[in-house]
């Protein structure tokens, strides 16, 4: 949910604002990789004009981690990932590393945004921080929807 920051809450509401002030969590300070979903019901960015990464072209991990086939954390989820679509995922990691090092924030997202943004996300932010030596620039990850 990366182009609008207006959601409807319900048919017969009226549109609201989410992920912003009251409705939701305020902007974070900060350089950080935001996580979020594209289903109905995702919480919208809450960064304004930020960079979406869209990753459901990756393969979906849902029915092996509900089947207990997989480890529901993102360095399991990223290493079930690279197994099948290394080129792929070592794709959408290099595109949101090279918005932070560009200083811009990001958003991933996938269906649910619990599984495939939150590996490449996870995976994209270490790499960052390791290339960082400076601890003030450091960045973090931000999980709207997991």
């Amino acid at each position: 949910m990366c182009s609008s920051a207006i959601a409807k809450s319900s048919p017969k509401s009226s549109p609201k604002r989410v992920g912003m002030g009251r409705n939701g969590p305020p902007s974070p300070k900060g350089l950080h990789v935001e996580v979020g979903g594209a289903k109905a019901g995702s919480r919208v960015s809450a960064i304004p004009g930020c960079k979406c990464v869209d990753v459901r072209a990756l393969p979906n991990p849902y029915a092996h981690v509900a089947k207990g086939k997989l480890r529901d954390d993102p360095d399991s989820i990223a290493t079930w990932l690279v197994s099948r679509q290394k080129a792929a995922f070592d794709g959408f990691v290099n595109e949101v590393l090279q918005q932070l090092l560009k200083q811009r924030c990001v958003r991933v997202q996938c269906h649910g945004g619990k599984h495939r943004s939150a590996a490449v996300a996870k995976v994209a932010m270490t790499m960052y921080n390791i290339m960082r030596t400076d601890c003030m620039s450091r960045g973090k990850v931000v999980k709207l929807d997991a």
